[in-house]
């Protein structure tokens, strides 16, 4: 399990990773029907919160950046 963080907007979510006995990943689909050939398991994964971070975030150092976007809702 993963631990609690301290920052408000930070939060555990459900994740689904393949397992590693999983040897071939295919994903057939066809009208009314799809079917996966690896195996799943859902993990409990921390979210962090990178705002508080944005200064030592970089696009060169980090491969992302955070960037402010103003919307009207």
């Amino acid at each position: 399990m993963v631990n609690a963080s301290e920052n408000a907007h930070d939060v555990v979510a459900k994740l689904s990773y393949i397992t590693p006995t999983s040897k071939f990943n295919r994903r057939y689909v066809a009208p009314g029907a799809e079917v996966n050939t690896g195996v799943y398991e859902d993990k409990d994964v921390l979210i962090r919160d990178a705002r508080p971070l944005r200064q030592e975030i970089t696009l060169e150092k980090n491969g992302f950046t955070l960037i402010d976007y103003i919307t009207k809702v």
